[in-house]
């Protein structure tokens, strides 16, 4: 799903027989290879609850979470982003701020 430069991460799922081999890891390169391919410069995770230590160690930081109804109960997601590192956003045009 694209937002301009922002991508996101849908359906990385790893079977647990394989959790801490690797595989997580190697999908998640493969992951940002293919967005700074396609010209993203971040990568937005609504992350399963039990995966967001593992996307925390990818370098992916939490911003907030997202709520779905499911069986007339809440289940709440950790919102997450990845900046992709050494991709800049394209120039403004504007004139400069700092933050």
């Amino acid at each position: 799903m694209w937002r301009g430069e922002t991508v996101a991460l849908e359906h990385l799922w790893v079977q647990p027989r394989s959790l801490g081999a690797g595989v997580g890891r190697l999908l998640f390169e493969h992951a940002v290879r293919m967005a700074v391919d396609a010209g993203a410069t971040c990568i937005e995770i609504e992350s399963d609850p039990n995966a967001e230590g593992f996307y925390q160690r990818m370098g992916a930081q939490t911003v907030g979470e997202v709520t779905y109804e499911m069986a007339e109960q809440p289940r709440r997601l950790p919102l997450m982003v990845y900046l992709i590192e050494g991709v800049l956003p394209a120039p403004s045009t504007g004139p400069e701020t700092t933050l």
